[in-house]
């Protein structure tokens, strides 16, 4: 008899879950409390307009990462599956003069040398770290004692290519992005490379590993989250397996220690295990113990990234401006006050808008979860998202004066947003690598629990998709350990 495993959470991680789960021979739920799939991962319509509101890049997706083959074996990249790599990424307008983030780093270390002379020790630098960082990749190896037809190993020569550019995490990580970006003396370098490629509070590790997978990866899928988590809903029919929608999981049932079951509007629901794909600090309702272990705690701990969402459609076709810019202007969003707009353009990416017309987003990353609580309870809510609409309306216009009376839509999400629809703790989207910390692979295992296996985008730092992939995978081969089941790898 086939054994049961239930899921829960439609996010990439429990869908990666299911998938390996299914391809190894287990019968598989997944129970989502949204009405579709993809979780945080996701993407929505307005007025004939698609807006992307999570997937910027895939890193680790290069031909050559170790994580190459999770990202096609789940169907998140396909042959059939078109990517975007837009050149230069990034443009930031400072004073007039563009500062282009290229994905070529010769190309971007001439373009630097070009408007800032001053700074070649600083750009000489970059150059180096980047081309370090280009030789680290996230390793996929399988858990002790797995039994499977094609094992994960270290691949030897990776690990010696890598061993000498692991010595120079620990100077990485002493400073912030916008730390290391202090060494330019251009203040327009200075502010591109320091707050708009990650977030400002993130360690320089995340600026410059985000940097090199611009360089190798970091690809777009076509249609985004939308399509992407289509896809992995797709496969996971198609091995046999079920999503539940609209469907919340109100407790984890156990026997003792162990997992058996869900129960869910008092229905009580048994199988052999559950993986759960919750924001850990979420994922405590669940349960009739609180997650104790050190590298839980660590992990809750994690200060999580909120944004304040804007999206924008547009009745002006935007194919010539760059896909990812930013310009200064002073704003207020969530209580927090901004110097600048970042703004994302899909204007050459197929179905996002009408013919002539283009979808913009523009996002305001900062813990501002409180301030719209407080609206909320107040019933200014609504209010201040229209007033918040209405001047991202004029200053986008004042920049690009050719959209003047040609703004459609404005919608704004706000960390609220986020948590009403995935759960997530306070709406994060990520997690903060700070300065100082090291990022590490996933664990899923609670050891205060039996067949109860943990997976998530926040179960390590700094989060987002190769987490959420990685955790999921090794959610699946910790239930093959359990039940001395061959795991059908990603073969």
């Amino acid at each position: 008899m086939m054994k049961k495993i239930a899921i829960i959470g439609a996010g990439v991680s429990g869908m990666t879950a299911a998938i390996y789960c299914l391809k190894s021979g287990f019968d598989v739920t997944v129970y989502e409390q949204h009405s579709r799939s993809g979780g945080l991962c996701s993407g929505w319509k307005r007025k004939g307009y698609s807006f992307e509101g999570a997937v910027h890049w895939i890193n680790d997706s290069g031909l050559n990462d170790p994580l190459y083959s999770l990202w096609r074996e789940t169907g998140i990249l396909g042959e059939n599956v078109k990517n975007y790599r837009s050149d230069p990424y990034f443009v930031y307008t400072y004073n007039g003069t563009n500062i282009c983030i290229y994905r070529d780093i010769d190309r971007l270390k001439a373009h630097l040398l070009e408007i800032s002379p001053e700074d070649t020790k600083a750009i000489e630098t970059l150059y180096r770290d980047v081309q370090t960082m280009r030789k680290l990749k996230i390793p996929l190896m399988d858990i002790r004692g797995l039994k499977t037809k094609n094992k994960n190993r270290i691949n030897l020569p990776l690990l010696l290519n890598m061993i000498p550019q692991i010595v120079k995490l620990p100077r990485w990580s002493k400073y912030s992005a916008k730390e290391y970006a202090a060494a330019f003396k251009h203040p327009g370098i200075r502010k591109a490379l320091g707050e708009f490629i990650v977030y400002k509070k993130f360690g320089s590790l995340s600026l410059l590993h985000t940097m090199a997978c611009f360089m190798d990866s970091g690809v777009y899928p076509e249609g985004g989250s939308l399509n992407l988590g289509k896809r992995m809903e797709d496969k996971i029919n198609a091995l046999g397996g079920r999503i539940l929608f609209n469907t919340k999981a109100d407790r984890i049932i156990f026997e003792g220690n162990t997992a058996c079951g869900l129960e869910i509007q008092g229905e009580k629901i048994l199988c052999d295990a559950v993986i759960v794909t919750q924001d850990l600090l979420t994922a405590e309702n669940l349960l009739k113990k609180p997650l104790n272990d050190k590298w839980i705690q660590s992990a809750k701990n994690d200060p999580p990234v909120q944004t304040t969402f804007a999206c924008i459609g547009v009745r002006d076709d935007l194919r010539d401006v760059p896909y990812a810019f930013a310009f200064d202007e002073e704003i207020s969003v969530g209580g927090i006050q901004y110097d600048c707009m970042t703004l994302t353009n899909y204007a050459n990416h197929t179905d996002y808008a009408p013919p002539g017309c283009s979808s913009l987003t523009c996002s305001f990353t900062g813990d501002s979860y409180e301030y719209w609580k407080e609206l909320k309870k107040n019933g200014t809510y609504a209010e201040e998202k229209l007033r918040l609409a209405n001047e991202l309306g004029q200053l986008l216009e004042k920049h690009l004066p050719r959209l003047k009376n040609k703004i459609e839509v404005i919608d704004i999400a706000t960390p609220l947003t986020y948590e009403r629809y995935t759960g997530s703790y306070r709406g994060a989207w990520m997690t903060i690598l700070e300065k100082k910390a090291r990022p590490s692979l996933p664990r899923s295992i609670p050891a205060k629990y039996k067949r109860l296996y943990l997976a998530g985008f926040r179960t390590k730092a700094p989060g987002g998709l190769p987490i959420a992939l990685l955790s999921g995978f090794k959610a699946s081969q910790y239930a093959c350990k359990d039940f001395g089941m061959t795991f059908e790898g990603n073969r």
